[in-house]
């Protein structure tokens, strides 16, 4: 299916998360205080300041959603009016050298082969399954069980948290995405909905242990030891389930924005 309304669908949800994020540390604050000592107040002119590093930013970021929400550009086409507007940005800050620009196609050849390669690998799996008909094999023994469709989506919502407990992001939906997608659509839900949902059970797993790549990038960067990461990471994946509860219970959630787009 076209990228555009899962990428305008995970607006949304994406700004929820971070709601959470910030809820679920004001919590941990309120009942400890000392846990975050406060830091340095700025006045609302130094924030408004501030802009003019961001600002740019902002306005690339809200002018490639926009395109694609509209109807104007395919994802592919903003995706090259984003790459484009960073290009304009970094020449306006005076921050383009030879230097910068060849690491930087580095840097996108490396990315791109990455992402060639995992498409390739994904078709070749997909392939599989359509030659063994495991996927249709699949979908008519969970049709034959005499169980609610949500009892099933909840079996596999836990399944993809114990993989994120065991294994990449990336890993994760290559592997299961052409056997449960088909089991999904069989059951009547949305694609675009459960693909939000396991973007966000897959981000659970990625600060739950014993593998949680998220937790040893913070604890490297931090300096911090592994064990206080993850103990104080926990709140946050149950603020996370809680959220994945909501996203299930309400999916007008994610699909709204997506309705709205222009054809």
């Amino acid at each position: 299916m076209s990228i555009s309304a899962p990428l305008i669908g995970g607006m949304i949800p994406g700004i929820l998360v971070t709601l959470v994020i910030m809820a679920t540390v004001w919590v941990l604050v309120s009942i400890d205080p000392k846990s975050a000592p406060r830091g340095q107040a700025y006045s609302m002119r130094a924030k408004l300041a501030s802009l003019k590093v961001v600002g740019p930013m902002l306005f690339l970021f809200m002018a490639v959603t926009g395109v694609i929400y509209t109807g104007i550009a395919t994802p592919t086409e903003a995706s090259a009016l984003g790459a484009f507007g960073a290009f304009l940005i970094a020449l306006w800050e005076r921050k383009v050298t030879r230097t910068a620009l060849a690491r930087a196609l580095v840097q996108a050849s490396h990315a791109s082969c990455m992402i060639i390669m995992i498409i390739v690998c994904a078709k070749i799996f997909g392939y599989f399954f359509t030659l063994t008909q495991s996927t249709q094999a699949l979908v008519a023994w969970v049709s034959a069980l005499q169980a609610s469709r949500w009892v099933i989506l909840g079996l596999i919502l836990l399944g993809y948290l114990i993989l994120g407990c065991l294994m990449d992001q990336v890993a994760i939906l290559i592997l299961t995405v052409p056997i449960v997608l088909p089991l999904v659509k069989a059951l009547g839900f949305d694609p675009v909905w459960f693909g939000m949902i396991v973007i966000v059970m897959a981000e659970v797993g990625l600060v739950t242990p014993p593998v949680g790549l998220n937790v040893f990038v913070v604890a490297r960067y931090a300096k911090r030891p592994l064990a206080e990461i993850f103990s104080g990471v926990w709140p946050h994946v149950f603020a996370h389930l809680l959220l994945v509860g909501v996203l299930v219970a309400f999916p007008q959630i994610i699909l709204w924005l997506p309705s709205r787009m222009a054809p």
